[in-house]
């Protein structure tokens, strides 16, 4: 039903209200999650896996109502497109910026795929 609704919301085709609610579970106190970000606060002085456990364990301190469902979002603002072209991610409590790629014009950005 969620599903059908989040299309219908999409196509302007709605015909009911529709809106979600998620509510933390007091035990995600004191986590180094915070809510709106679901990444860590300091993520340099954290393991792959301790970041990864954490993540799973706000998951399931999160409770999924009305139109809400359950997903991940590491909010990494606007810029994160530079650090996918190799800019400098840095990651603050309050913030997140993006070091210039050092180019001049758009055209030399040359982005490839390098798994």
């Amino acid at each position: 039903m969620v599903k059908q609704d989040w299309a219908d919301w999409w196509a302007g085709t709605i015909k009911h209200p529709f809106f979600g609610i998620e509510a933390l579970d007091d035990a995600l106190a004191g986590t180094p999650f915070t809510y709106n970000e679901i990444t860590p606060v300091e993520s340099d002085e954290l393991s792959a896996d301790q970041i990864l456990d954490g993540i799973e364990q706000f998951g399931m301190g999160i409770h999924w109502f009305g139109g809400a469902y359950p997903k991940f979002w590491p909010n990494y603002g606007p810029g994160v497109m530079a650090a996918f072209l190799e800019s400098e991610l840095h990651i603050r409590p309050d913030t997140v910026w993006f070091d210039p790629l050092g180019v001049e014009e758009l055209e030399q950005i040359q982005p490839r795929f390098d798994p």
